[in-house]
C-alpha cells in the first residue's frame, strides 16, 4: 500500500458507471497541522476512480465490516462530483476522506477515516479542511455530514471545526442515533 504512486488523474464519467461523475481532480492546498510538535503534516492527495482499490484498503484498516471495491462504486451511482482524498504521511497513505454533492449548494462528506498509527495527530482535521477548500473551489456554500453518537473523536473535530449540531436520527443498522451536522461554508 505505501508502495503507490498518485499521478495525476484526468476524471470524467466513472469508467464502468455511466451515471457517477467525478469531480475534476486538481491539486489542494497541503493543510499543515504542525502548529504543534504532536501534530503530523500531511500531503492531502486527491485521487479518482482508479485508486478505489486503495480507498477500499484504508476503509478496511478503519471500519468494520470489511467492504470491497463494489461498495464504493454502488454508493457513488447517480452521485455527482464524487471527491476523494487521502492523506500522505511521509509517502505512506494515513487517511482518507469521500464526499458528493447532496444538492447544488452542499456538499456532503459521507466517510472519513484515519488509520490507527496516525490518530490523534491532527490528520482527521487536515482532511476536513482539504474537503471544505475543494468544495468552496467549486462553488458549494454549505458542508453536511452525518455521524454516529459512539463515535465520541468525530463529534468532537466537527465542534472544533465550526459544525452546527443540526439534527439527530435513529439509525436502526447501527443501533444507534445518528448527529446531524452542517457548517456554511
Amino acid at each position: 500500500m505505501g508502495s503507490r504512486l498518485f499521478p495525476s488523474h484526468s476524471v470524467g464519467v466513472y469508467d464502468t458507471l455511466e451515471s457517477v461523475l467525478f469531480a475534476p481532480v486538481r491539486a489542494c492546498p497541503m493543510i499543515s497541522g504542525a502548529q504543534d510538535k504532536n501534530m503530523a503534516t500531511a500531503k492531502v492527495v486527491p485521487v479518482g476512480p482508479s485508486e478505489l482499490g486503495l480507498i477500499a484498503e484504508l476503509y478496511n484498516e478503519v471500519f468494520t465490516p470489511k467492504e470491497v471495491v463494489e461498495f464504493f462504486q454502488r454508493r457513488f451511482r447517480g452521485r455527482y462530483n464524487v471527491a476523494m482524498m487521502v492523506a500522505m504521511v511521509e509517502d505512506r497513505p494515513a487517511g482518507f476522506i469521500i464526499g458528493f454533492e447532496l444538492m447544488p449548494t452542499t456538499f456532503f462528506s459521507w466517510l472519513c477515516g484515519v488509520l490507527p498509527d496516525f490518530r490523534r495527530q491532527g490528520i482527521c482535521t487536515q482532511l476536513i479542511q482539504a474537503q471544505h477548500a475543494w468544495a468552496t473551489d467549486h462553488g458549494y456554500q454549505l458542508m453536511r455530514f452525518e455521524c454516529n453518537n459512539q463515535h465520541r473523536p468525530m463529534l468532537h473535530v466537527a465542534i472544533t471545526e465550526g459544525y452546527d449540531l443540526v439534527g439527530i436520527r435513529y439509525d436502526s443498522s447501527s443501533a444507534d442515533n445518528v448527529v446531524i451536522f452542517e457548517k456554511e461554508l
